[in-house]
């Protein structure tokens, strides 16, 4: 099963591991690849790694690797409309909602960002800048 998923043509799958060890923390993937879009998936399942700018990281190089190795135009990621650092996330890189709509399988109000090649670049610079800041405050 493993093998068919990692194998699907329309799909690029990653596991997220740490920088210092290794250690896998989750995964972040494309799925639903066409017509220069995608749909964006994360998950960290170790609580002890959320707000720690692991995904930012994810998302960063996710991004670098779609808009300019796969040459997609548009990013598509829908989440829990209750995930405030999830919306902050895609904030940060530009995106913005474009659609609320209640998922019967969840039952959860989920949310529509969209994510385009110019609005990315633009803030990814913007965003790097802000994290290395955070980080020298941290030393």
């Amino acid at each position: 099963w493993l093998e068919s998923v990692m194998n699907r043509e329309n799909e690029k799958r990653f596991a997220i591991c740490l920088k210092e060890d290794g250690t896998y923390i989750g995964n972040i993937f494309f799925t639903d690849i066409k017509d220069k879009s995608a749909m964006l998936n994360i998950f960290i399942g170790d609580m002890t790694h959320w707000g720690r700018q692991r995904a930012m990281e994810a998302v960063i190089l996710i991004g670098i690797y779609g808009f300019k190795d796969l040459q997609l135009e548009t990013i598509v990621g829908i989440m829990d409309k209750r995930n405030q650092g999830s919306a902050a996330l895609a904030r940060n890189f530009g995106s913005c909602p474009v659609e609320e709509f209640f998922d019967e399988s969840t039952q959860r109000t989920m949310t529509k960002w969209i994510f385009t090649k110019k609005l990315y670049e633009e803030n990814y610079h913007f965003t790097l800048m802000q994290n290395r800041q955070h980080s020298q405050k941290e030393i």
